[in-house]
C-alpha cells in the first residue's frame, strides 16, 4: 500500500528525471554553435550553424573528394561519386548537432567538430 509520502517520492522523481532528460537534448544551451574543419591539423573551415542555409562545401582529401553537407543547424560527411574512405565509418556517423559532437576520417586526417562559443561555452567535458 502506498502512503502519501510515496506518492510525493514518485511525483518528484518522474519530475527530476523530465528536468535531467531536457536538459541532456540540450535544451537549455545558450551560446553560438559552430562548425570547425581540421584537416591534417589546420583548421581549413569554421562556419556558424545559426541562420545557416542548407549547403554543401567540397573538401578535397587524400583519399579523394567528399563533401560536407550543413543544414537545419546539424552537418553530416557525404561522400561523391568516389568512395574517399576505405571503411567509411566517418560516414556512417551521421548527422551531428550538439557541441562536442565530432565525426573523425582517420586515414584522411580530418576531423569535423560542433564549438560552442560565447559566454555559455563548456570548455570541458567529461565522460
Amino acid at each position: 500500500m502506498m502512503t502519501k509520502a510515496d506518492r510525493w517520492l514518485l511525483v518528484f522523481l518522474f519530475l527530476a528525471g523530465i528536468f535531467l532528460l531536457a536538459w541532456r537534448a540540450g535544451s537549455f544551451s545558450g551560446g553560438l554553435q559552430e562548425v570547425q574543419v581540421v584537416q591534417e591539423g589546420r583548421e581549413v573551415l569554421r562556419l556558424a550553424l545559426a541562420g545557416q542555409e542548407a549547403e554543401v562545401i567540397p573538401l578535397t582529401l587524400r583519399g579523394g573528394q567528399a563533401f560536407l553537407e550543413v543544414a537545419d543547424g546539424a552537418v553530416r560527411l557525404r561522400r561523391g561519386e568516389e568512395p574517399f574512405c576505405p571503411r567509411e565509418t566517418c560516414l556512417a556517423t551521421g548527422w551531428i548537432k550538439r557541441p562536442g559532437a565530432t565525426i573523425v576520417c582517420v586515414p584522411n586526417r580530418l576531423v569535423v567538430r560542433i564549438l560552442e562559443t560565447g559566454e555559455a561555452a563548456v570548455d570541458a567535458v567529461s565522460r
